[in-house]
């Protein structure tokens, strides 16, 4: 009598084992599938089907393409598969808007806002890696 029970016993903790393992083994596959975005361009538009460009340069240095010109005063991080934008006025470094975003893959959204109030979603695609 004593087998059987032991046996259901040992079978069902390590099936809770594998289950654990396949858990973590599978989050730690998509973590490690995140793409690192220095040295890549991203593209895209806003809410009101604006077009941007985003270059993540190393150290954290954003260039980044608006309607209103080419800008190389901003900022990012990257943590895991989220993504932080800064920009700031041009005379100053005082900053003028933020992006959060997630990363899926080649494709990036979020939601953004500026000093001023105003807020706007936003997407970008993978566009290119600069060597």
């Amino acid at each position: 009598m004593k087998n059987p029970v032991k046996n259901i016993v040992i079978s069902t903790l390590l099936t809770l084992a594998l289950g654990l393992f396949m858990t973590a083994f599978a989050q730690k596959a998509m973590a490690q599938s995140v793409i690192n975005v220095t040295g890549t361009t991203w593209v895209g538009t806003d809410s009101d089907n604006d077009y941007y460009e985003y270059t993540f340069m190393a150290g954290g240095v954003l260039y980044f393409k608006s309607p209103q010109g080419f800008y190389t005063n901003g900022t990012w991080q990257q943590d895991g598969d989220f993504i932080y934008m800064q920009t700031y006025y041009m005379d100053t470094r005082r900053k003028y808007s933020d992006r959060l975003g997630q990363i899926k893959g080649t494709h990036m959204d979020g939601g953004a806002g500026n000093v001023t109030g105003r807020t706007w979603k936003w997407v970008a695609d993978l566009k290119s890696t600069t060597p």
